[in-house]
């Protein structure tokens, strides 16, 4: 059976950022109980990007202007 894997080279100080931030990424996804391989690591960040970072709320690929209201009016509610 042929490996399907596929092969990146990064050069070392990007590899040195991504283990600084699977380290902290870990943590809070674990409190490090739980071992986390590099494939888990990537795959929360895919997922942090097209769950929260990527899409609005309301389906948009960017926040809407409606949602972007909404947002602004929560943080002046919370500062009064």
């Amino acid at each position: 059976m042929k490996d399907k894997r596929i092969r990146i080279a990064l050069n070392p100080e990007i590899f040195k950022d991504l283990e600084k931030y699977k380290d902290k990424i870990h943590y809070y996804a674990s409190k490090n109980r739980l071992p986390m391989t590099w494939n888990e690591f990537f795959i929360i960040l895919m997922s942090d990007w097209e769950m929260g970072r990527f899409k609005c709320n309301c389906g948009m690929i960017v926040d809407c202007d409606a949602c972007h209201t909404e947002s602004f009016l929560r943080k002046v509610r919370l500062s009064q």
